[in-house]
């Protein structure tokens, strides 16, 4: 007992303390056993493993929906020989409460530390049970986490971090619920009350930490207990139970496949658990008191037709909250873009959109779609798994991989591909159909190159935005041939960097995010200029006169500008304050 005292002894080494989970564990296998007839008097008696899942999935889902898929009858049924015993299912239910994986690695340990699987099922984009490094370099922004400590966590050196690296005890990634609960225990009453959960330090909103306490608050004392806070989501890390949920249908409420965080089979009884204790009125569903929630925030492509007097929204779609990629075929008649559906777990499909028509339509799965000089074919970023660079045809229905890697670029010659891979940038010869490195991760310091290349007009040059822990930064990198850079220039800002579009043999364009994140001020780069230029074009303030607002585009040769937008108006969070 004494061991266990936090900051006596450090956190791998603390004693034990009793887990609360345990006790849902006991109940939900003790509820298993009364469902299958005292199944714990039978030990030895197997079910069949569909019919198991499904009578378990009709169990947790309020509208009885027993769809069985392979993936979930593979985390019941261990052996994989089509059965479940009690053992397995025992074992199945502590996988679906999130206290350990299929292979049996605990979520959480003794002293009461929660692994940060929330931030691992983040970067893992794949879902491979791997975070590579490309994986860690393009979540930066999000979770920082990895990149800044791949090399301490990457324990072999094989530019992968597993599970097993992520749970090191000594140099793992945890949050501690233990010594959280006793910084935000400034009274030192062993209770957390509403003020000291708000003045704990935490990313979790407000409003949310307040709906928390009222769900997970089992005597009704108006404080959280150490017992009744291990339960509840500001403990448990362990997955994505804190993020922004958006109310799809728009009818001012979460139904519980709203209540979805991953869109994925882990943790299923933890997140039917969670969405009935913040059902206080045990009506089936959550409403704006008991869980904040926001309207999709959706974008669209836009059109601005010089002289930019107005801005035509091309394309739009209610459920889709990303677009971006942009490429225009060389006879202007169609653009590729990527665009990414609302939630958590992002699908990117690939669109053509006819300008004649003003038609669109997906023509395959990926992001960052170039077209070929010639416009017979196109480059992209697919998952396959990783990140890998691919060449398609231009209609989308084939094609082949190429080289790992992401956010291809094609050379205007059509001679060169370049990309993003290793922290670093390379480039695949078309001719010769291999891959070598340009700009390697050990010729920069920068924390990460971002997710976008471009050539210059002339294709002697690429530019890219590279991040360091408090600054952006535009590279320009000037080639002497294909395979050798003359001349590295650069210049920093404090926000975020997007290119726009390369003009002339000089003029870069890029938007920066301003200070408040509120909109994007365009701005220009040239070659042995120490800063940059704000950039004074004609184009509408999008977020006042249209509710858009300006992400990224690209300037067709005739002037015209192919914009990505975000709508700024209709998203509010909806949560009692």
């Amino acid at each position: 007992e004494f061991a266990a005292i936090p900051d006596l002894v450090d956190a791998p080494f603390r004693g034990a303390i009793p887990d609360p989970l345990s006790q849902l564990v006991s109940n939900a296998v003790a509820a298993l056993d009364e469902s299958y007839d005292d199944w714990d008097q039978r030990p030895h008696e197997l079910i069949s493993a569909h019919t198991f899942v499904g009578n378990f999935l009709g169990s947790i889902m309020p509208t009885g929906n027993r769809f069985v898929t392979g993936r979930v009858i593979d985390l019941a049924d261990l052996n994989l020989d089509g059965k479940v015993s009690r053992t397995e299912a025992r074992h199945f239910l502590e996988q679906q409460l999130g206290v350990r994986l299929r292979n049996g690695r605990p979520l959480r340990d003794a002293t009461g530390r929660v692994v940060r699987y929330d931030l691992f099922v983040q970067v893992d984009v794949n879902r491979n049970g791997k975070v590579e490094w490309n994986e860690a370099v393009d979540a930066s922004a999000l979770v920082p986490e990895f990149a800044a400590r791949f090399d301490l966590l990457d324990r072999n050196g094989d530019q992968i971090i597993n599970y097993e690296e992520l749970s090191d005890p000594i140099h793992g990634i945890y949050f501690d619920p233990i010594i959280w609960f006793r910084l935000a225990d400034e009274n030192f009453d062993g209770l957390l009350d509403l003020a000291e959960l708000l003045q704990g330090q935490s990313t979790t909103p407000g409003q949310l930490r307040r709906m928390f306490l009222r769900a997970f608050d089992d005597n009704q004392d108006s404080a959280l207990s150490l017992a009744e806070y291990l339960v509840c989501p500001l403990a448990n890390r362990n997955f994505l139970w804190q993020g922004e949920l958006l109310d799809l249908d728009g009818d001012e409420v979460l139904s519980y496949g709203e209540f979805d965080f991953d869109q994925s089979d882990f943790f299923q009884l933890q997140r039917r658990y969670y969405f009935h204790r913040l059902d206080l009125d045990s009506n089936g569903v959550l409403s704006s008191n008991e869980y904040a929630f926001s309207m999709p925030r959706s974008a669209a492509l836009a059109i601005a037709v010089s002289p930019y007097e107005e801005i035509n929204i091309a394309w739009s779609d209610p459920s889709v909250s990303d677009v971006g990629g942009l490429s225009l075929h060389p006879n202007r008649s169609k653009l590729l873009f990527h665009s990414a559906k609302s939630g958590r777990t992002k699908e990117w499909k690939i669109l053509q959109y006819s300008l004649p028509e003003q038609a669109s339509k997906v023509i395959c799965a990926g992001r960052s779609p170039c077209w070929s000089p010639e416009g017979d074919r196109f480059v992209c970023e697919r998952s396959d798994p990783g990140s890998s660079i691919w060449l398609m045809n231009a209609d989308g229905l084939s094609g082949r991989k190429i080289s790992k890697g992401h956010s291809p670029c094609w050379s205007p010659d059509g001679d060169y591909i370049a990309f993003l891979r290793d922290h670093g940038v390379w480039l695949y010869d078309c001719k010769d159909e291999e891959s070598v490195a340009l700009f390697r991760r050990e010729d920069h310091r920068h924390r990460d190159v971002g997710n976008q290349l471009l050539w210059s007009p002339g294709g002697r040059a690429l530019a890219f935005v590279a991040s360091s822990q408090d600054h952006s930064q535009v590279i320009r990198l000037t080639l002497n041939d294909h395979t050798g850079i003359a001349r590295v220039d650069s210049c920093s800002a404090e926000n975020r960097l997007h290119i726009v579009s390369w003009e002339n043999k000089e003029r870069i364009i890029l938007t920066r995010e301003r200070r408040n994140g509120a909109g994007h001020d365009l701005l220009v780069f040239e070659q042995d200029k120490s800063e940059f230029q704000s950039l004074e074009i004609p184009l509408p303030d999008l977020a006042r006169e249209n509710s858009w607002e300006l992400v990224s585009g690209i300037k067709g040769p005739d002037g015209t500008w192919y914009l990505s937008v975000v709508q700024t108006e209709n998203f509010k969070t909806r949560g009692d304050r």
